[in-house]
């Protein structure tokens, strides 16, 4: 975003040289509904890198959770608590997938 920023800052600046000062500048209908809708895109823009950061967590919690899993596996043997154990961890892996999913999409509403 900050590419983006400084090419639009030297877009404006240029303008405004074009039109001989600040004072100059004709204020168009479009230009005034750009302005009003700045925030709520920059809002958006916002939402975005907390949903990716979100996302990012839930993967590094369900990459332990899985690499835990696949450990017991190899340690397991013939034991059921293990087994259990393992069970366990799945369902709460389960859950937690579920319950971030609610959470995402009633976030996204």
């Amino acid at each position: 975003m900050q590419e983006e920023t400084m090419i639009s800052h030297r877009l404006i600046c240029d303008y405004v040289n074009i039109c001989e000062g600040l004072l100059n500048v004709p204020i168009s209908k479009e230009l005034l509904a750009s302005a009003a809708s700045a925030r709520s895109r920059y809002q958006m823009h916002l939402n975005q890198q907390k949903s990716k950061k979100i996302t990012d967590i839930q993967a590094q919690k369900r990459k332990a959770i899985e690499e835990n899993i696949e450990d017991l596996k190899k340690k397991k043997g013939s034991g059921s608590a293990c087994k259990r154990m393992l069970i366990g961890l799945q369902k709460k892996l389960k859950e937690r997938l579920a319950h971030y999913k609610i959470q995402h999409t009633e976030g996204a509403i």
